[in-house]
């Protein structure tokens, strides 16, 4: 599994910074866990990776099974080049997966989630 790292980019909280690295060999994403629900405003993004003909998909569910979420759009997020997405569900779990490895893929997955009405 492809660690997940987490950073506070708003300093109060709000809104964090999920961050994971998938590779060809490592293409399995970490979940956001449970604790992070309230953080249900999401987007999700890849800029500037290697596909090597690779699939991410974006998905959520409980801790045993997971099923592809969707885009404002209601399309699944299913990518095989760089994008930038709203996530429309906010289940129990979610995280990326390469569930097409391809040959090579190296691509940094960010998912930045806000939290209720932004205070400073």
């Amino acid at each position: 599994m492809a660690a997940l790292t987490q950073l506070d980019i708003s300093g109060t909280k709000q809104v964090l910074k999920f961050t994971w690295t998938l590779t060809t060999a490592d293409h399995t994403g970490d979940a956001i866990p449970a604790d992070y629900a309230e953080w249900a405003d999401r987007t999700v993004y890849v800029v500037g990776g290697t596909w090597g003909a690779a699939t991410l998909v974006w998905e959520g569910g409980s801790s045993a099974s997971k099923l592809t979420l969707t885009d404002a759009q209601t399309v699944a997020i299913s990518k095989t080049a760089d994008f930038i997405e709203t996530v429309v569900e906010t289940p129990e779990y979610s995280r990326p997966r390469l569930s097409a490895v391809g040959a090579g893929a190296t691509m940094t997955v960010t998912c930045i989630a806000r939290k209720g009405a932004f205070k400073r």
